[in-house]
């Protein structure tokens, strides 16, 4: 019985609860079918709308609307005028190019009212929308003269004359009288023009209309828009109507028109139409009392579990709602690295297809995702990368990263963890005000350094006399002490207490004080000059008068240039380093004693032309400093060699002239010059070190008849380069046949220019190998002389000629043109396998040339080859003549993408406090260590140590003058990446180069079991 009483109850049960269930549906069905109806009298609306604005445009034509009343009267006849719905206004634009508006804006003016400010920047575009005609938009912010400045107009504009038989709809934008607006837009012809027309649909008053007759009690609802049109896919909530509580069901309905939708979340609760019939299921109830109590406890405890599981189901799709309402992506992953939650703004951020947005899905879908379209470039092993990754995400904590997708936009990603272990991320795309950030920092940046490096002090007064700007080379310039001027602040008082003891011109003079001469500048009582300050300072100072009343005055630091007027007349005639006499007045003794000689007369005197051995290896070793302390001390020796009658002079660079007055015959000055050479061969001492040099002696004697003192110095001067060819320490007298010699390198010079005219300036190419592959890595290219006369040239036999006479920089200009041509020759039929630079040399004289970083930009834009294609090289010597001007050049060339060299680095030590300010990118090994590293182990440590020192600054090394396998080797285990030399090549012409760039030619690659069998190997490509 108990168990027939419990089936009884149970079917009875059963039975009830499906009744109800039938109930609830068909309840809940209507309330979806009110909502449904809801939605369609909206969509009605705004199609209503866009009919009648298209009627309206269809309108407007040139007979019919000649002023402002005539649109008014227009749109009263179509029923949009403002306070009725579906507008709240309406205006229309004309599309105008940018030489047509100012003649539009006057004829406009004098018929219509133009609404809002005019758009400054609008003249810098080359079409506009102009608004001739507009009613009710008093309140409304967006429209003005010109709706491109209105980023969702402007749109909508573009909008309508793609599709000028379809209505635009927009988002809705907030005016201010607190009114929320969605403009909608049509185009229209007026005669020969085209515009457009713009109604304001009032949202607000729609919806209301509406839900106020006809939504049902019981019937929540909560409005929101997705402005599609502008890439946004974020809903916005824009209203929303609360409704009674015991809230038991919710459903969406939406509807999209143009760039624009609106989605409906409705809630349906207990009273509406006075809720589901149970009274079936009740009535089953009690025919089961008996043994319903039992059953209506188990009943009441399924139905707390469901209205918990509905409960959360609420609170899930109310957490989804909120999540896709967030203008940032969002993702939640479990600790098992599973995608718990997410929203469309991620997927949108990193372009995830749809199918991989669902809950659940591990973390390494994603990632792999992201493998197969690139993200992260080449990936060898994809399950260590996804690993690598996933465990990267795992240890995680609180933290921000910015990430770089491959298009270029920043997404920067705020993580952190939940006390159960969850990892929640949030990414924001902050492409646009990174961009900003970067701008305006730039600007800074800029203004900073143009008033930090600026010449001048400069100072700005307002015309009330307070300071508005000022830099520091003024507090340098005047000896302001910090925190004296400050902006706001009176100007005048920070001045007083400095004295003015000149003034130039003199109408100044009875001034005392800075702050009285500059405001007699300022009140025109006195006139800008020179003034002069305390310890020996002068300042020039300018008045500028500004637009508004205010005062810029620039202070110039002329103290130097004072001081350097006041030495002129004494360094006209003296040399600054050395103070000896220099050559004008050394020409000008030699002149009176060559007047007073005879022929007849005894020898008498003789003209010495002295050149310092070495002295150029002091300089680039030990720095110019140095260099002219062993000057001074030099000159100061040679006072005490010579006698009481003779002259010294210094004649230029380490070149010194001595007149010896009164000798008796050619041995006696031969006598006086081997004393001379014997006093200079002892050491000098030099910042606690000794430096040992000597001097080669040019002897011009009388006797040769010379017509002038400049003659007879020319003459020593020849000389003495003949005593350099026999070796340091040499002297010579002048003879006739020395005269001859320098003529045949005149006759050298004037054929070298003339080999640059003709064009006969060449280069060869010598690769640079790798030494691990035996590839060609580039080449370095080579200046050759290719005379009709004399031959193939080589560098040695011109280039220090040209060096002298400053024609090396046309020939350098010339290399780098061949080798920036040859380059792009490569690139263009080569492809792939054109190398990927060519090494130039650079001279000293191109170095410290103004006008190079210009130069070789015009060379490589006129080769259309990019900079990254080009290597300049320096030797170690050549930064340290000026490491200041040397660094700020290279710097230039760096911008400019060309990568840098230093050439014969180690041959020297000068530089090596500089090196870490010059942006290298390689180092080159000088070929006397290559050379010299079998037999000295100081060689082989010496390339150790560079090759440790250049990878430690980032750069790679090339050895030069390989000329073994042995030598290829070693290098290679000292940490040399690249090498050239005879070994693997002598330099060859440019169809050589090309034939090996197209054999792809290797000299003998290394493997890591391969030996060196044979020092003598040849160097035959494979």
């Amino acid at each position: 019985m108990a168990i027939s009483t419990l089936l009884l109850v149970g079917g009875g049960w059963l039975f009830a609860q499906t009744m109800n269930q039938r109930a609830d549906k068909a309840w809940l069905d209507k309330a979806q079918q009110e909502g449904a109806s809801l939605t369609d009298k909206f969509a009605l609306t705004i199609e209503r709308a866009g009919r009648q604005l298209y009627a309206f445009s269809r309108g407007l034509a040139d007979d019919r609307i000649r002023s402002v009343q005539d649109f008014t009267d227009e749109a009263r006849r179509i029923g949009v005028l403002v306070g009725e719905v579906p507008f709240r206004a309406v205006a229309f634009a004309v599309k105008v190019k940018a030489e047509e508006r100012p003649g539009l804006e006057q004829a406009i003016g004098r018929q219509f009212s133009i609404v809002g400010e005019p758009d400054t920047r609008a003249a810098e575009r080359a079409e506009s929308y102009v608004v001739v005609g507009a009613t009710g938009v008093d309140n409304f912010v967006t429209i003005g003269t010109d709706l491109m400045t209105d980023r969702v107009l402007a749109s909508m504009a573009e909008g309508a004359f793609r599709s000028p038989t379809e209505r635009i709809v927009g988002p809705s934008v907030e005016a201010r009288d607190g009114g929320l607006y969605t403009p909608i837009s049509v185009r229209a012809e007026w005669g020969d023009r085209e515009g457009i027309v713009i109604g304001l649909f009032d949202f607000r008053d729609a919806i209301e209309a509406i839900t106020q007759t006809s939504l049902p009690a019981g019937l929540g609802i909560e409005v929101s828009e997705r402005a599609t049109a502008v890439g946004s896919n974020v809903f916005r909530i824009l209203m929303a109507i609360e409704e009674a509580e015991d809230l038991i069901e919710t459903y969406k309905t939406s509807y999209t028109q143009g760039g624009v939708g609106w989605r409906f979340q409705w809630s349906v609760h207990e009273d509406f139409v006075g809720g589901p019939d149970h009274s079936l299921g009740t009535a089953m109830r009690w025919g089961s009392v008996a043994a319903g109590l039992v059953l209506i406890l188990l009943l009441l405890l399924f139905e707390i579990s469901r209205r918990r599981e509905r409960m959360l189901d609420q609170h899930s799709d109310l957490l989804q709602t909120m999540i896709d309402c967030m203008e940032e992506g969002i993702s939640v992953v479990t600790p098992d690295m599973k995608i718990a939650a997410s929203n469309q703004k991620f997927f949108d951020l990193y372009g995830f297809p749809a199918t991989l947005r669902e809950n659940g899905r591990p973390v390494s879908d994603y990632v792999d995702a992201r493998i197969d379209r690139g993200d992260f470039g080449a990936v060898d092993d994809r399950r260590t990368f996804i690993s690598n990754r996933i465990t990267k995400n795992l240890d995680a904590n609180a933290h921000n990263i910015v990430e770089e997708l491959p298009d270029g936009r920043c997404v920067e990603i705020r993580r952190s963890r939940t006390e159960d272990g969850h990892l929640v991320s949030l990414y924001l795309d902050v492409t646009e005000s990174r961009r900003n950030e970067t701008m305006l920092l730039d600007q800074a940046r800029v203004t900073q350094a143009a008033l930090d490096n600026m010449h001048n002090g400069l100072l700005l007064i307002s015309a009330t006399g307070r300071v508005l700007v000022w830099n520091d080379r003024l507090a340098r310039v005047l000896g302001l002490p910090q925190g004296r001027l400050i902006v706001g602040a009176e100007a005048w008082p920070a001045f007083t207490d400095i004295p003015l003891l000149t003034v130039e011109p003199a109408d100044g003079e009875e001034l005392v004080n800075l702050s009285q001469y500059l405001q007699a500048l300022a009140a025109d009582e006195t006139e800008a000059g020179m003034i002069k300050l305390e310890g020996d300072r002068w300042v020039d100072v300018t008045l500028h008068h500004m637009p508004d009343g205010g005062f810029a005055f620039t202070f110039t630091d002329e103290t130097a240039r004072k001081h350097a007027e006041d030495k002129l007349l004494h360094d006209a005639l003296h040399d600054t380093v050395t103070g000896l006499p220099n050559r004008s007045l050394f020409i000008d003794r030699v002149g009176q004693m060559l007047s007073r000689w005879n022929p007849g007369d005894s020898l008498g005197f003789a003209v010495l032309f002295l050149d310092l051995d070495r002295f150029k290896n002091v300089n680039d070793s030990l720095g110019h400093d140095v260099g002219d302390i062993l000057l001074v001390e030099v000159a100061r020796r040679l006072e005490q060699a010579i006698g009481p009658g003779d002259s010294i002079a210094r004649l230029a660079g380490d070149e010194f002239g001595i007149l010896l007055s009164d000798v008796s015959d050619r041995d006696d000055v031969l006598d006086r010059v081997h004393w001379i050479q014997n006093d200079m061969s002892a050491a000098f001492r030099l910042l606690d070190q000794e430096v040992f040099t000597s001097v080669s002696i040019g002897i011009s004697l009388p006797a040769s008849n010379f017509s002038n003192p400049e003659e007879m110095l020319r003459a020593a001067d020849i000389a003495m380069y003949r005593a350099k060819d026999k070796g340091m320490g040499s002297l010579a007298v002048f003879d006739p046949q020395m005269q001859t010699r320098a003529i045949t390198q005149l006759q050298l010079e004037s054929d070298l220019r003339r080999a640059i005219e003709r064009d006969e300036i060449t280069v060869h190419f010598q690769p640079l190998i790798d030494l691990r592959s035996g590839r060609i890595a580039g080449f370095e290219s080579l200046a050759r002389w290719e005379s009709p006369d004399r031959g193939l040239v080589r560098p040695g036999q011109f280039i220090p000629m040209a060096e002298d006479t400053g024609l090396v920089v046309q020939i350098g200009a010339i290399a780098l043109k061949r080798s920036l041509l040859q380059m792009r020759e490569w690139r263009r039929t080569l492809g792939a396998k054109a190398p990927e630079n060519i090494s130039v040399n650079l001279s000293a004289r191109q170095l410290l040339d103004p006008e190079l970083v210009r130069e070789i930009e015009l060379q490589l834009a006129n080769a259309n080859v990019p900079g990254s294609c080009l290597k300049l090289e320096v030797t170690e010597s050549m930064i340290m003549r000026n490491p200041e001007q040397t660094a700020r050049t290279l710097m230039e060339l760096k911008q400019l993408g060309v990568a840098l060299s230093i050439d014969d680095f180690g041959t020297g030590y000068s530089s090596l406090s500089y090196l870490h300010r010059f942006p290298f990118d390689t180092l080159k090994v000088d070929r006397s260590f290559v050379l010299s590293m079998e037999n000295k182990r100081e060689s082989r440590e010496i390339i150790r140590t560079i090759a440790l020192l250049a990878h430690t600054l980032g750069m790679d090394v090339i050895a030069e003058g390989v000329e073994s396998a042995k030598q290829r080797k070693a290098l290679l285990d000292y940490g040399c990446e690249f090498g050239q030399g005879f070994f693997f090549a002598k330099p060859m012409a440019a169809d050589a180069a090309t034939e090996a760039l197209v054999s792809e030619r290797r000299w003998h690659p290394l493997t890591p079991s391969s030996d060196v069998e044979d020092d003598h190997s040849t160097s035959a490509a494979e």
